[in-house]
């Protein structure tokens, strides 16, 4: 059986008796962009938010950290260079730029910023139908750079992915394609909604709500792509007489422990827009929970269980996506099956110890690496904003509960 082989200090790939030389995309300029005015650099914001953003590293809410290739960043104003950490200062990880108060940068004052930045991109390692291996070079982008397409009769090798500085990249960048389809048992079902299931068998309406923060909001995507919508969609074209009603309670941002600090009358407040609603079936998705205190978000699933019990209200439990590694302590997105976060791991023995239904859809992002894809390709913002395809994810997950 031929072997596939990647070395990344001569970039070559070889599959047999066969080679093919790597080429990364080239360092990108950009001469005199203009901004109308550049804000004052602020320390204390997150890295996207500390000044104006530099154009071509823009992704959706923010920019791609790692584009921006360090030291290039020069600032004109009224043809005259200004003077970096005296006039302005550089976020070198997020490419955001601002001006120093004490520098000569004027505030309502259009400037032209000149830098240079690496692009990503996604290049594709097949095997043609005679047996021949070719390489198709894929679209630059930044934050998700498409999987170039390849034919038909050919099949996939590998996948690389070029973000970055290529000069510090390591085999981390490839991704060979061990598995073409997801496990059928990637995940014990040990328990189902089964009221909810009578009731869509019957044909009596179903009241389901999608409970949140901003991955349920889904602010970013047409309505269509939401995880609960494409969820909806897939359950009444297996229940086509059932009558499902479906409500979306999210907060960007936020975690089970703010719904619980929200007043009575106040927006999010939640016994008024979770359990007043009076749902068959609550389905809850928070991945901002993992920032929580283990303590603390054990004390709010406890409480959440109480509440759904007292409204009769099924409940389904979903673990959340990966986000970028750095906040996962991973190395990369690649040999990660494990989810290492202790929420995910708690949510799994919760569900099991209470009889709760689970959609594990965590467990298909640790296994994406497998077919090909560096899971944070999969993001609108290179974060942590899944786009359509990685929603979809969680109404798989959902799918096995109502098979």
């Amino acid at each position: 059986m031929k072997k596939l082989n990647f070395d990344l200090t001569s970039k070559t790939v070889s599959y047999g008796n066969e080679s093919i030389v790597l080429t990364p995309p080239p360092v990108r300029k950009v001469h005199g962009e203009r901004h109308e005015f550049m804000p004052l650099y602020d320390e204390k914001a997150a890295g996207w938010k500390s000044g104006c953003r530099l154009l071509r590293l823009q992704a959706c809410e923010c920019t791609f950290p790692g584009a921006l290739v360090p030291g290039s960043v020069k600032v004109k104003m009224f043809d005259r260079w200004m003077m970096p950490e005296r006039d302005f200062r550089v976020n070198e990880e997020w490419g955001t730029v601002g001006r120093m108060p004490d520098g000569n940068i004027l505030a309502e004052e259009q400037v032209a910023v000149s830098y240079s930045y690496y692009p990503s991109r996604i290049d594709t390692l097949f095997i043609r139908k005679n047996g021949s291996i070719s390489l198709k070079t894929g679209k630059e982008g930044m934050a998700h750079p498409e999987i170039p397409a390849i034919p038909e009769s050919a099949e996939r090798l590998a996948n690389i992915y070029w973000h970055g500085d290529p000069a510090k990249l390591d085999d981390s960048c490839f991704y060979p394609v061990t598995e073409r389809v997801f496990p059928d048992d990637l995940f014990l079902v040990e328990n189902k909604p089964e009221r909810t299931l009578q009731k869509l068998r019957s044909g009596e309406p179903v009241r389901i709500l999608a409970w949140g923060d901003s991955v349920t909001q889904c602010s970013y995507l047409p309505e269509k792509c939401r995880w609960q919508e494409q969820f909806r969609q897939r359950l009444q074209n297996i229940y086509p007489q059932a009558k499902i009603e479906l409500l979306t309670e999210a907060w960007g941002g936020r975690t089970t422990s703010n719904y619980f600090s929200v007043p009575l009358g106040e927006e999010h407040n939640f016994e008024e827009k979770v359990l007043a609603v009076k749902p068959d079936l609550i389905i809850s998705e928070f991945v901002n929970d993992c920032g929580l205190p283990e303590a603390e978000f054990r004390a709010n699933y406890q409480k959440i269980k109480a509440a759904f019990d007292r409204i009769g209200a099924e409940w389904i439990i979903m673990t959340p996506h990966y986000t970028t590694p750095a906040w996962m302590n991973l190395q990369n997105s690649k040999n990660c099956d494990d989810d290492p976060r202790a929420l995910v791991k708690f949510l799994r023995d919760f569900a099991r110890k209470n009889q709760i239904p689970l959609a594990d859809a965590s467990c298909y992002w640790g296994r994406l690496y497998r077919h090909g894809i560096a899971y944070e390709t999969l993001f609108s913002n290179g974060i942590n904003h899944p786009l359509e395809y990685g929603l979809s994810f969680f109404a798989e997950a959902l799918m096995k509960l109502f098979s």
